[in-house]
């Protein structure tokens, strides 16, 4: 394979390359050496570990900002998963991996169509049926949180369409007992099969998680369009 250098960009180099075997132009992503892929969500993950609910709020609210800001210039990701999400070694979470992501075409992206792509643990039940919205996003975004929290995911599989249409899951409560009802509250309007019910931005799921009581969490949930 032949490259050189076509851009850098904030999370490392990008080159232009061409494949000799396929015989087609390539892009290769060289990461900076301070950003650890899915590390502290990864590893804590395949490891059945948990974090505590300030530490895990500390670490999502990142990944709800830069998914608010995407969601600001109507990008939907489509695929976030805990090993799509780099850390720094300053413990900076950031969000990779766009190759899937669908640009909304109107100012409203709700109900946008799309393929059905993506990673079934995370993915809401309407984009296992092409359709996708910010709410989908947030969906996955409550996946990660219900994972980190507990050490197990909300629908285990291996029918998760069936498992997430009748949200049937275990309070996180039950897993662990330490956590704040809230929690429960929070999380089962975060992960309920109707996108309208939802939180429908990740800042708005961040803060209700963090709240001392669910009314004190934002009741709306509506965007404030970009100026």
């Amino acid at each position: 394979m032949k490259t050189l250098r076509a851009a850098k960009a904030g999370m490392g180099v990008v080159y232009e390359g061409t494949d000799l075997a396929l015989q087609r132009k390539v892009a290769i992503k060289r990461m900076r050496g301070d950003f650890r892929q899915g590390s502290a969500f990864t590893e804590a993950f395949l490891s059945e570990a948990r974090l505590a609910l300030p530490e895990a709020l500390h670490l999502l609210g990142q990944v709800a900002a830069g998914l608010d800001h995407a969601h600001s210039k109507n990008v939907i990701h489509r695929d976030l998963k805990p090993g799509n999400i780099l850390i720094s070694n300053e413990g900076t979470a950031k969000i990779t991996d766009f190759g899937i992501a669908h640009r909304a075409r109107t100012p409203d992206p709700h109900l946008t169509q799309a393929s059905a792509s993506g990673t079934p643990p995370y993915m809401p039940p309407e984009q296992e049926m092409g359709s996708v919205s910010l709410e989908s996003d947030v969906y996955a975004l409550a996946v990660m949180a219900y994972e980190l929290l507990t050490g197990g995911l909300p629908f285990p599989g291996p029918d998760f369409t069936a498992q997430k249409r009748s949200m049937r899951m275990s309070p996180p409560t039950a897993r662990v007992p330490t956590l704040p009802a809230r929690v429960n509250t929070v999380l089962s309007r975060a992960l309920d099969a109707r996108p309208e019910v939802r939180f429908h931005s990740g800042g708005d799921l961040i803060l209700a998680l963090g709240a001392e009581d669910p009314s004190q969490g934002p009741d709306s949930g509506l965007m404030t369009p970009p100026a």
